[in-house]
């Protein structure tokens, strides 16, 4: 407009002001009302509604503390455990427990291996140093028994010191049996894929089991009947005969379970401490899980027991799962060396 004055704002607020007040032009000009919206600029024209409340902004500060001075204070308990919480102790942990329980499955399938193993040994072992050697043996012959002409007499020369024990032993107790028994020459065997020794006279007998002894010749030449007592000191065999089914041709040692208990407390297991003969005579140890063959509808086993001092009786107990069946038998040793 063209008349329009132009009035300062000093007067305006001096025709407003009180009488008697004074007013400051400074302070009167820093007071001035705020822009018109198209005068402001970007940042003033959307002033922030907490901006007086806003909290100012700290800045992080990262302290990274000295590595070897913090290692050199802290006490070694504390490093270990400060280790412990390491992914390299996690993995060495994870690892460890891996091995343990592998050599845990590993134990609990090998431990019944030596276990086993271990009572074989041992049964074996102790037949080989009760059995005596001879160093020489010149010209020694034993005479065959009359009616048995099916056996050969055994001609024991120097070659026999170094032979099995096993086998001359079998050959001696082959040669006992077939002294004093009943049948066609004392033994079977020829044919019937196994070897058996035929019971003497004064056998005992209960149900289907028969015990008999035959004692251990302690020199060349010398005589020993089947079912004969043996003297104090002498070793000898304990022959138990279990007559079974003839339904199958082996059978199973572990269907038998027992002992052997001599008067001096001696104590043998059955069939973990027997034999058996196979078909060409030799001892075949009687372990868990073997088949023994049934020679004419019977299983024969056989103990060797060391000799004592003063021998009275041996009790057999003996039981048989798949017949059904437990017996105790009793091999009474008296006067005349004769079992009865």
């Amino acid at each position: 407009m063209a008349d329009s004055t132009r009035i300062s704002a000093s007067n305006i607020l001096c025709d407003q002001a009180a009488p008697g007040e004074t007013i400051n032009p400074a302070a009167t000009a820093t007071e001035v009302a705020p822009r018109p919206a198209w005068m402001r600029t970007t940042r003033e024209s959307a002033p922030s509604k907490d901006e007086g409340n806003a909290p100012r902004r700290r800045s992080r500060v990262i302290l990274t503390p000295d590595v070897d001075n913090a290692d050199v204070d802290l006490p070694i308990t504390d490093r270990i455990k400060q280790w412990l919480r390491t992914a390299a102790a996690a993995g060495y942990g994870m690892s460890l427990m891996l091995h343990l329980l592998l050599l845990v499955g590993m134990a609990l399938w090998f431990f019944p291996q030596i276990k086993e193993s271990m009572s074989i040994t041992t049964v074996v072992q102790s037949d080989v140093e009760e059995i005596q050697t001879f160093d020489s043996l010149d010209d020694v012959q034993l005479e065959a028994p009359a009616g048995a002409e099916e056996i050969l007499k055994p001609q024991l020369t120097e070659i026999v010191a170094d032979a099995d024990l096993n086998v001359l032993e079998t050959q001696l107790l082959q040669d006992i049996t077939s002294a004093d028994t009943e049948g066609d020459g004392g033994s079977s065997g020829v044919g019937s894929g196994g070897f058996r020794l035929l019971e003497p006279k004064n056998a005992v007998k209960a149900g289907s089991f028969t015990a008999w002894t035959i004692p251990i010749a302690e020199v060349p030449g010398e005589k020993t009947r089947a079912g004969d007592s043996p003297r104090p000191g002498q070793d000898y065999h304990i022959v138990i005969q279990v007559r079974v089914p003839t339904d199958n041709k082996t059978y199973v040692v572990n269907d038998l379970s027992g002992r052997v208990i001599g008067t001096d407390g001696y104590v043998q297991i059955i069939p973990a401490q027997a034999f058996f003969q196979n078909d060409e005579g030799r001892f075949i140890p009687a372990k868990l899980g073997r088949r023994v063959p049934i020679v004419d509808g019977v299983v024969q086993i056989i103990i060797r027991v060391p000799g004592a001092e003063a021998l009275v009786k041996d009790t057999i107990n003996i039981k048989s799962k798949r017949l059904k069946e437990s017996q105790k038998l009793e091999l009474v040793f008296g006067k005349g060396n004769r079992q009865f």
